[in-house]
């Protein structure tokens, strides 16, 4: 326990049980939540949140950017002192309002995000360099040193900021996902193997045309989550990688969700075999659709499955498409602009 935290923790607790959490990004701001509650050994109470982000691609007002100030120009909330909590909040409230007003005008459904269930990891923490040159692999057996490149994977009891914060300042160095160059991999199920670990799933949210609209519509490992908060990677539940869209909320302008899977390094689909693809309509539920498509050769990136709009609805459609070449000419088919 914190004991000096605990106090306004409850206070700011009883705030938001049974509440939204709304916010100008409101994934970062529930990650400085998830953090301090993780801290006390609780939970962060707000069930579900609502990002102007993600309401901005919905209603899509006629706005340039989505500074704070630009849409409350839109409309008509003043902006007193910019970067003043009180002040970013009041002017948030409008904001808020004024999304609300013209997604219903539009006979839109508001973007709500439910909260991560417990045990699930936080989102990704930006990148701190190591002062440390890193002595490669750990050894089995041996301690370790200073310099390690440390990725973790599935869930963790303790929040990723936390662990993030411990393993900084032993010296250690944090990577977003895992590599060559990985010294130990820290995860709930070691006997899984590294091959689980050299397998990625990604999702492409594309136009009708298949394309991106951004950069940002590409999830990946290195970009773990879609800016909306409404597509998200994840090693959690029955199945070994999987990804979670919430279709409901989804920008209207996204009319397909790919999703693939790559593997790095010589490592073809023809050395992984078998591969399942199922559907769910919520974490624990029963697949709702199965397929397994046939088994890969040379491949190193594979198509697995297309959620696409029909009418009102969502379909899913399994691909089971293999290419030879890597992510990046994947990814360059989909309008992304991938640099080296």
């Amino acid at each position: 326990m914190w004991p000096g935290r605990c106090r306004p923790i409850w206070r700011v607790a009883a705030l938001l049980r049974g509440r939204v959490l709304g916010a100008h990004n409101a994934r970062f701001d529930y990650g400085f939540f998830a953090h301090e509650f993780a801290g006390a050994r609780s939970t962060a109470p707000a069930e579900r949140r609502l990002c102007t982000p993600a309401l901005n691609r919905q209603v899509a007002p006629a706005t340039p950017n989505l500074k704070l100030g630009t849409p409350a120009g839109h409309y008509g909330v003043r902006q007193k002192r910019a970067h003043d909590a009180l002040d970013d909040a009041l002017v948030l409230s409008g904001i808020l309002r004024g999304f609300r007003l013209a997604a219903e005008h539009l006979g839109l459904a508001l973007p709500l995000l439910a909260r991560r269930p417990p045990g699930e990891h936080e989102p990704n923490v930006p990148k701190t360099r190591c002062a440390f040159r890193s002595p490669g692999r750990l050894t089995p057996g041996a301690l370790l040193v200073q310099g390690m490149k440390i990725a973790t994977t599935g869930g963790t009891r303790a929040s990723r900021q936390e662990l993030v914060t411990r393993w900084v300042a032993a010296g250690l160095d944090m990577m977003n996902s895992v590599s060559a160059r990985t010294s130990v991999v820290v995860t709930n199920h070691p006997a899984a193997g590294s091959g689980k670990l050299r397998r990625a799933v990604v999702a492409f949210a594309a136009d009708r045309h298949e394309q991106v609209l951004g950069d940002e519509d590409f999830v990946f490992y290195g970009a773990p989550e879609h800016p909306d908060g409404t597509i998200e990677p994840t090693t959690e539940g029955p199945t070994e990688q999987a990804v979670s869209a919430g279709l409901d909320v989804l920008p209207t302008d996204v009319h397909k969700v790919v999703i693939a899977a790559s593997i790095d390094g010589a490592t073809t689909f023809g050395d992984v075999g078998a591969k399942e693809v199922s559907a769910t309509q919520g974490v624990g539920e029963a697949s709702a659709v199965q397929a397994t498509p046939d088994a890969g050769t040379t491949e190193r990136t594979m198509l697995l499955a297309e959620l696409y709009r029909r009418g009102a609805g969502w379909r899913m459609r399994a691909v089971g498409q293999g290419y030879d070449h890597g992510l990046a000419d994947l990814a360059r088919h989909y309008g992304v602009d991938i640099t080296y």
